[in-house]
Order: structure tokens, then sequence, then C-alpha cells
């Protein structure tokens, strides 16, 4: 779960990356701040956040003419945008993780 002062983020992702291998890994947030990396290769990672996709192109031809489209943005710190700045690590072993941060 990611909380930002208290409250749940519920849109953006959640993004693991492990410098020593290459690898990383992300996940859409649902709406009570969890998220789900169903497959991910074990080690120390570190974490960030990232901001909601852009509307796509069926939403974009469906909003009215004139109608001003709102790429939403997440309301935290930019530093947790990076996971070089964030401060946010996780590990990651065998089995079942859990992974909270308060930002």
């Amino acid at each position: 779960m990611s909380r930002n002062e208290g409250k749940a983020l519920t849109t953006g992702f959640v993004l693991f990356v492990n410098e020593e291998s290459g690898v990383g890994a992300s996940a859409p947030l649902d709406s009570s701040g969890n998220y789900q990396i169903p497959s991910i290769q074990t080690g120390d990672y570190q974490v960030a956040f990232g901001h909601p996709p852009a509307p796509g192109p069926e939403e974009m031809e469906g909003a009215e003419k004139g109608a001003q489209i709102v790429i939403p943005k997440l309301d935290i710190p930019d530093k947790f945008l990076n996971p070089k700045t964030s401060g946010l690590t996780a590990t990651v072993v065998e089995g079942d993780n859990k992974a909270d941060f308060s930002l």
C-alpha cells in the first residue's frame, strides 16, 4: 500500500528498479492504494511512483469539442517520482512479499 500524508495514493503506478541487475517491474495502484507485481526477481530494489498515464486516443475522441483534457498528476513531492532520489527501497524474497510505503 502507498500512502501520502496518511491518504492512500489511488492513481498512478509503483516502479521497482534493481540497479545491479537492470531488472525493473511496475504495477498500477488500485482505488485502495494497493498494487500487485505477480512476477519479479528476488533482490534489492529502489522504488518510485509514477503519474497515471495520459488519456488514450479513444478517450480523446470521446471528449466534446473544446473540452479541456485533464492529464492526471500525483500530488507527491518530485523526489518520489525517481527511484534514485525517492529514498524508498524494498527487498524481494522467495514467496509472498508485502511492501508498504509512506510518502
